[in-house]
């Protein structure tokens, strides 16, 4: 998603609050094939995606 695709108003208040959270998750690309593996019976689609951990940060400084 990038600010083109949403009202500016809420892009501002959704990116420009000081608070960020991380999520660690591994997606896509070209996987399994980056490691000499194939798609095999045991890839089933339609798994839900776990998160392995969660980081929040928050940054000070003047908020808009």
């Amino acid at each position: 998603m990038t600010a083109a695709g949403i009202d500016a108003g809420v892009w501002d208040r959704a990116v420009h609050h000081g608070l960020f959270l991380i999520l660690d998750v591994a997606v896509g690309g070209g996987l399994p094939t980056a490691y000499g593996a194939t798609a095999g019976p045991a890839t089933v689609p339609g798994h839900p995606m776990r998160v392995r951990s969660v980081d929040v940060s928050t940054k000070a400084g003047p908020q808009p």
